[in-house]
Order: structure tokens, then sequence, then C-alpha cells
């Protein structure tokens, strides 16, 4: 996107909120919004992928990531238009991959509580998805299935795609350990021909977590060091650092942490304003730990 001169704008942490974000940008900007969530023809481009599966492999299964269940969706409208036109005999069983940290889709159709928190997989990190119901209605109706993988999967299956030569991101390698899990569990049967959907390329990841590795300069880092152990207060901050400088300029370091959403208030004591790390903080230790 870069490369072609597009502005980029990050805004919040999840997909959702991206999404409104740009729902806002454009009725505030006179802009046209072409994300699939908000967009219908959007909706409609994604569903062609069902006819190019159908011309290559004609699929038994098809295995989704799945956040906002957009994607999912599209597939499903594209595989019913060949079923209405009699192209194809029966629907694929569309399978909906989620993580077990972030799974409001596949939670449930497995029937099991729903969890909404950070996953690595960024693009599925989506806590309330615009078309759950719609993703859904295209897995029961296919006679399909949901799997959730662990954050320590990712891993794995980025890896897999690797060896295969495909520079996937995390929410797209979703799809290796559903695929596993599946096969172990027998649910494929002989003769099956299962598409795995790879979406997303693995620069996107890899460059958002590296920007945000080396936009932190060492001193804003040794302030996240010292509030991962307590909050604390400018005063006391400047007195723990071991770099000597000048008062004034600690205070700036604590305003663009703060404005970059790593730190936050605390609590206030009398005039004393003591601030703490925000889970995005503790996130980015943990990538410089890594």
């Amino acid at each position: 996107m870069i490369a072609f001169g597009a502005k980029i704008i990050r805004y919040g942490d999840s997909v959702d909120e991206c999404i409104e974000y740009a729902r806002e940008l454009s009725r505030l900007n006179g802009l046209y919004d072409i994300t699939p969530e908000n967009n219908i023809i959007g909706l409609e481009g994604q569903k062609t992928l069902a006819f190019e599966l159908w011309e290559e492999i004609n699929p038994t299964h098809v295995i989704v990531p799945t956040g906002s269940g957009s994607n999912i969706y599209s597939i499903y409208k594209g595989f019913r238009e060949l079923l209405e036109i009699g192209a194809i005999e029966e629907l694929p069983k569309l399978i909906a991959v989620q993580t077990e940290n972030c799974s409001p889709i596949a939670a449930e159709i497995l029937g099991k509580e729903s969890r909404r928190e950070f996953t690595k997989a960024l693009g599925l990190y989506v806590k309330d998805p615009i078309n759950k119901e719609l993703a859904i209605k295209a897995v029961r109706e296919s006679n399909g299935t949901a799997v959730v993988v662990s954050e320590d999967e990712l891993d794995f299956g980025e890896r897999a795609l690797a060896k295969e030569g495909v520079f996937a991101e995390y929410s797209s390698a979703v799809v290796i350990p559903a695929l596993v899990k599946l096969h172990e569990s027998g649910y494929f049967e002989k003769g099956d021909k299962v598409a795995l959907i790879v979406t997303g390329s693995g620069l996107k990841s890899y460059y958002v977590e590296e920007r945000e590795r080396f936009s932190i300069g060492g001193t804003k880092l040794e302030i996240l060091k010292l509030l991962r152990e307590k909050p604390m207060y400018g005063y006391e901050i400047w007195e723990n650092l071991e770099k000597p400088m000048k008062y004034q300029a600690v205070y700036q370091h604590i305003k663009e942490l703060e404005a970059l959403g790593l730190i936050e208030e605390a609590y206030k004591r009398g005039r004393r304003v003591y601030y703490k790390l925000t889970e995005k903080g503790e996130r980015l230790l943990e990538n410089f730990e890594e």
C-alpha cells in the first residue's frame, strides 16, 4: 500500500475500532468507504473467490480465517450462486477459524464460551463482528464447523506455510493448525478436497511489529520498564532513570508515551499523577524481550 502511495492511518487496537473509524472518517470527509464490513459491494467482490475455487479444484471443504465474518460469508454467497445455477450439486463445508483469545463467531458455532481478548493474529482481533450472524449462517447452511487455535499454534502455522514458500501473517496462518486438528479428529474422509484460504501477507504483521520496536528510543523503553514494576509519578521516574537528563525532558517522554497509548494515568495523590503501563505497553515490552 505504501509503495503505491497510499496514506496509512493506524487507529485503535482491534479491527472493530478501525472499521468504525473508517466509517466516521468517510462520513465526515466525503470519502468512499470500501471496507467489506461497511460496503455491500465489497461482499459481492469477495464472492468471486468461490468461483475461482470451483474452477480450479471444486473443493469439498474450505477453511477460512474469520475475523469480522465478511470473507467466509462472501465465499458462501459465491458457492450458493453456483448451486442455484446447477454448477455444483452441494455446498462445500465452510470452516471458520478463530483464535482461543478472540472467538465470538467460533464459540457460538461450537457452543462454547466466547473470549474477546488480544490475539497476535491482529486481523482476527474482532471483538464484536459486524457480520457475525451472516458468518454463522454460512457455516451452518453448508454443514461446516468452526475451529479455535491457541496463540502458541500461530508460530507453527506461519513456519509450515513458509516451508511451502508462502509468507503469511498470523491471521492467515491459523488455517494450518486448524487443518491439523480436523485431520487428527477424523473429520475428513478419503477423497475430500480441502482448500485453505490465505489472505494476508506476512509483510503486514512483520512491518507493524518492527516499526513499533524501533520507534521507541532507549529512554522511553527504560521508562516503560520502570512502570512495569509499579506505578510512578514524573519526579520519581526521573530519579530512577540511569541516564542523566533534564527533568523537563522526562515529562516530554511521558507525554509521548501517553499519546502512543503505552502508558496511562493510574491514580492521583494530591498534585502527583502516577502512571502505569497499558496492555499495549505490556505487549511492546514483550516484543523487545523475545
